[in-house]
This record gives C-alpha cells, structure tokens and sequence, in this order.
C-alpha cells in the first residue's frame, strides 16, 4: 500500500478533481445530455461540477485554515448558494436545489479527506 504524505494526497485530490471536472465539461455532459437528458446520468453530470467544485473549495480552505469544520461548510456552502441566487435573480435560470444538495453532500467527503485534523482541533 502506497502512504503519501498530507501535501500529496492534497494534491492528488486537486489533480483528480480537476481531470474529473474537465471530463465532465468537455466529454461527459454533452454526451448524456445529446442522448438521454432526462436520466440518472443526466443528474449526475448536471450536479457534478457543483460536487467537484466545492469538494475542492473546502478542501484547500479547511486543509490551510485554522477554520473550525463549521466555518469551512458555511464558507464553502455561501458559494453555490450565491450562484444560485445570482443565476436565477440576474438570468431567470431555475433555482437548481439538486446542485446545493450536491454541495452538502461534498462536505461530508471534505470532513472524511480532513478527519484527523478537526479530530485534533477537538481534543485541544
């Protein structure tokens, strides 16, 4: 079994995040979205940059910041949330509630990649 150091596996994550979000924008979406539009892929695709984005977001805020894991959800959390605000205020798109669950969903893997880091902010 390989064991790479934090800053590694820290940039390992950001690698595979971004190849996986220029997949999805380049290959993955306009594929699904040509032939089935209305399926299960079709959903995956649709929210997996907001997945990836604030997976990545709260990765690099919660890794470099002495942040609380309260203050990186609510930071990284704010950011979707605008966009969606700002997405259906300024250009009438429909407020996309499956991209925020995405984004809470996300999270849950940021708590799991920095685990051992906010079990140590606990114990102090």
């Amino acid at each position: 079994m390989i064991i790479l150091n934090r800053h590694k596996r820290l940039f390992l994550v950001i690698l595979v995040g971004g190849i996986l979000y220029m997949l999805n924008f380049w290959l993955f979406r306009p594929y699904i979205y040509s032939c089935c539009d209305r399926s299960l892929f079709a959903l995956v695709v649709g929210v997996l940059p907001n997945f990836i984005g604030t997976y990545l977001f709260g990765t690099i805020i919660g890794y470099f910041s002495s942040y609380t894991f309260l203050k990186v959800f609510l930071i990284s959390i704010a950011l979707p949330l605008f966009m969606e605000f700002h997405r259906n205020v300024f250009y009438g798109h429909n407020f996309d509630v499956n991209d925020i669950i995405a984004s809470i969903i996300s999270m849950a893997f940021v708590y799991l990649f920095l685990r051992r880091k906010y079990d140590i902010q606990a114990n102090k």
